[in-house]
Order: structure tokens, then C-alpha cells, then sequence
């Protein structure tokens, strides 16, 4: 009889406690807005989906070319040291 009444008792306090336990939804926002800075909503694994904001990103972009470009005005290319191959745009 005592292990009736402890599992009515546990049965009917479950629903209030689930409740309270809910977050609200502007502590869910702040915590999507930490977990995710750039956007997106948190999954699991610690990544996260990116959102509509987020998607297209690059559109508009030029193709690359994976060609060396002119150095910008300012600037002068310079060979790198361990890498012949690679040059880089230094300050004048």
C-alpha cells in the first residue's frame, strides 16, 4: 500500500516539475546566441547548422582562380623564405 501511494504521489508531481524545468524562450535564444555566434542552431557534437542567414555566404564571390594576383598599392611582392614558389605582398 505504501508503494501505491509514493508512485501516485511521484506520478502526480512529475507533470509540475517538467514545467519547471522547461526554459524559457529568450534563455534559449541567449543560450543558441552562445553556443552559435555566427548563427545557426546548436547540434550535437558541439557544430552548428547553419541558419538562413548564414547560407550563401559566398554568393556574388568570384570563382578562384588559384592564380597570384597583383599586390595592392602600398605593397610588393616578395618571394617566401622557406617556399620558393610562394610569393607574398609585403609593406614597402
Amino acid at each position: 500500500m505504501r508503494w501505491a501511494l509514493a508512485l501516485a504521489l511521484l506520478l502526480a508531481a512529475t507533470p509540475a516539475e517538467a514545467q519547471r524545468r522547461q526554459p524559457s524562450a529568450a534563455a534559449l535564444e541567449a543560450a543558441r546566441a552562445f553556443l552559435c555566434p555566427n548563427g545557426g542552431t546548436p547540434q550535437r557534437g558541439g557544430r552548428c547548422r547553419p541558419g538562413q542567414d548564414a547560407r550563401g555566404w559566398d554568393r556574388g564571390l568570384p570563382a578562384p582562380t588559384r592564380a597570384q594576383q597583383p599586390c595592392p598599392p602600398g605593397t610588393r611582392p616578395q618571394t617566401a623564405r622557406a617556399q620558393t614558389d610562394v610569393t607574398r605582398c609585403v609593406p614597402e
